[in-house]
């Protein structure tokens, strides 16, 4: 069940939220799955509606997403972890703070105590920070636009990749806006998958790809022309 801040429809934080005419709040490209799910259905009369109160979800809204300035590019549960670290970190620096204070001064094994204390959050805290560090030098996952240029994946999208990446695997299957797509990481080709009965998969490939690409720096990413992330335009 979604919690508040959860997307309803993949009960996960919310990423690129986007509210509709009925102030439900679900990720884009969650949203958008929906929506073109509801398109392909013949048997839906009553066309896109919103999954939690059936209200008809207005088609303009995918028409041309945009955003301006400066997207938060990292996912929120990673920041959600890291905040509860940061809390937890604090809570014990006030716990070696408070051992401190109540200590004898006279008593050098105690001082000896707080100061192990001391060391291991001052540790942690450099782990954190570390860690913050390799992330921000992560790399960065991109698609070919229909029309020209490039678009991010999203970050729990740039995630999978990276990961299937390390494992050294050939190519893997990604759940996007409602449909299945391959990933080939060999050949750097993303391709879109359909249902089919005849294939023990339960898919087969249309034939429709694009090319993906990994940039390494942001140096990099900024030379090429990077329209948006995951369908929705960045406009400054």
């Amino acid at each position: 069940m979604a919690t508040e801040g959860d997307c309803a429809i993949c009960y996960s934080k919310i990423l690129l939220p986007l509210t509709l005419d009925c102030d439900h709040t679900f990720c884009f490209t969650c949203i958008k799955g929906v929506y073109l799910t509801s398109m392909d259905d013949e048997d839906n009369e009553d066309g896109p509606c919103c999954p939690m109160c059936r209200e008809p979800i207005d088609d303009e809204l995918f028409d041309h997403p945009t955003v301006k300035g400066q997207l938060d590019m990292r996912d929120p549960e990673e920041k959600e972890e890291e905040k509860e670290k940061e809390e937890e970190g604090d809570e014990e620096k006030k716990d070696v703070s408070n051992t401190s204070i109540a200590s004898d001064a006279g008593d050098k094994m105690d001082d000896l105590h707080a100061d192990l204390a001391a060391l291991s959050v001052s540790n942690t805290v450099v782990k954190q920070e570390g860690k913050k560090k390799k992330n921000d030098s992560s790399s960065y996952w991109l698609y070919q636009g229909g029309g020209g240029g490039w678009w991010r994946f999203d970050p729990r999208c740039e995630k999978d990749l990276e990961k299937g990446r390390e494992e050294g695997k050939d190519s893997i299957k990604m759940l996007i806006c409602g449909n299945m797509y391959c990933m080939n990481l060999d050949k750097m080709v993303q391709q879109r998958l359909q249902e089919c009965d005849y294939d023990d998969t339960g898919y087969h490939l249309t034939g429709q790809n694009r090319s993906i690409r990994r940039v390494e720096s942001k140096e990099e990413l900024e030379t090429l022309r990077v329209r948006g992330i995951a369908g929705v335009a960045i406009s400054q």
